[in-house]
């Protein structure tokens, strides 16, 4: 895992102006699924090795609420209903150098749902408590999100 995580940072930093291009263009989302206190993270193995939240980019035409669902689905093994996601806007982000524009959606669970990471994009998913992701994740759109429902909560 370390060292496959240690590839993904290497892979990121060579191709980071590939990806500033890139992430410039079109719109992605991010998925904050909150149960039990605990909000449901993501670490891709291309990047900087931070935790973040689900999500991705938009396919051609597709809806923001589709896109996230099927990213979170992808990404995660969870499975929600699009009545389940409460959209909080289209959002800007500068993580890592990277300026990208985002949907922010927000679902809240009773019970923390089974996890199943995907094996290709994602080195780990975890269900980590919602103080300690406001205490040590740096990642703008991250922060964000989670103030966001903090607020309407």
């Amino acid at each position: 895992m370390k060292l496959w995580l240690f590839l993904g940072k290497l892979a990121f930093w060579i191709s980071w102006p590939l990806l500033y291009i890139y992430l410039g263009w079109g719109e992605r989302t991010r998925v904050l699924v909150v149960a039990d206190d605990h909000v449901l993270m993501v670490r891709t193995w291309l990047g900087p090795g931070r935790w973040i939240l689900p999500g991705g980019g938009l396919h051609h035409k597709e809806a923001p609420a589709v896109g996230a669902l099927r990213e979170l689905r992808e990404e995660t093994g969870v499975a929600l209903d699009q009545i389940q996601l409460q959209a909080v806007g289209l959002h800007t982000a500068h993580d890592t150098g990277i300026k990208f524009q985002y949907h922010g959606f927000v679902a809240r669970l009773p019970q923390r749902p089974l996890i199943k990471k995907q094996l290709l994009e994602i080195a780990e998913v975890a269900w980590v408590p919602v103080d300690q992701v406001l205490a040590d994740n740096p990642v703008q759109s991250v922060r964000h999100l989670v103030a966001l429902w903090k607020d309407r909560a």
